[in-house]
């Protein structure tokens, strides 16, 4: 449920100005530029409920100056739809996690992954259109090649695997399985992972994937797309020589369509079975 009204005022000059009212408009909590919510210093005035919703707008906002600084004047809402229980769990997760001061930013990789489907989509696309759709990228400066950021999926993928018995140990045997690797990483070095202070190689994060599929397939399959199973899981198998076919054996069980396709048209892998 919203609790507060955000009156945006643009300017031609520079960022536009946010004012935090209440709904009923009788209260102006304080204002702030769209580029820089730091301005803002009225959280006093606000309770639990206010100061994750707008904190949940400055995420907003922070997104977009990060990737359409120039554009903070054109905002507008996109029609996204979402059960009202999730939402909800959204904002009791952000109001615990803010009673520990812990940031929790959805925005950031929402938007981040918005760019990164319409890159992988462009990358298919016949010359032709390819051309179209770059010179679209390009006018509002998102043209240029970057490397695709999976940390957050990676984050996920080990806050997950944080909850599987005997974690290590089976991330352990997957190694040797998958990778012919010996491999040890301790509890402590997956939490690490899972809270983004440690980074980790990408068949590792393979292996961690493959323990998820044999203990928790529902939370994979709710997890990760089907471009984030591919990248992180079935290339890694892949571009190691496993067959194809025993690759698209486990990806059946996730029941993705496009992920099976983008397994089948990869160049990499054996076509014989394991």
């Amino acid at each position: 449920m919203k609790t507060l009204l955000f009156n945006v005022k643009r300017n031609l000059k520079k960022s536009p100005k946010v004012y935090v009212l209440s709904l009923d408009k009788k209260i102006t909590y304080g204002a702030f530029s769209s580029d820089n919510p730091a301005e803002f210093t009225e959280w006093d005035s606000l309770n639990v409920e206010q100061t994750v919703e707008l904190k949940q707008y400055m995420h907003n906002m922070r997104a977009l100056s990060n990737y359409f600084a120039s554009s903070l004047n054109e905002q507008t809402d996109f029609r996204l739809r979402l059960p009202m229980s999730f939402i909800q769990c959204v904002n009791e997760i952000s109001a615990l996690a803010e009673k520990k001061n812990l940031e929790l930013d959805i925005f950031e990789p929402m938007i981040t992954s918005i760019i990164q489907q319409l890159k992988i989509v462009v990358a298919k696309l016949p010359y032709e259109e390819k051309q179209q759709a770059l010179a679209l990228l390009n006018k509002i400066g998102l043209a240029e090649y970057k490397k695709i950021d999976f940390s957050n999926q990676i984050q996920a993928i080990f806050s997950e695997l944080l909850l599987i018995h005997m974690k290590s140990e089976k991330l352990e045997t997957q190694a040797k399985t998958l990778f012919n690797k010996d491999k040890r990483i301790t509890p402590k070095s997956l939490t690490d992972i899972a809270n983004g202070q440690l980074e980790t190689s990408l068949w590792v994060v393979a292996c961690a994937i493959e323990v998820l599929l044999l203990e928790q397939l529902n939370v994979v399959k709710n997890t990760l797309s089907a471009d984030d199973l591919f990248m992180l899981w079935a290339k890694q198998l892949l571009d190691r020589g496993h067959a194809r076919n025993s690759v698209l054996k486990k990806a059946l069980l996730l029941n993705r369509e496009e992920l099976i396709d983008k397994i089948k048209n990869y160049p990499g892998g054996k076509e014989k079975t394991d």
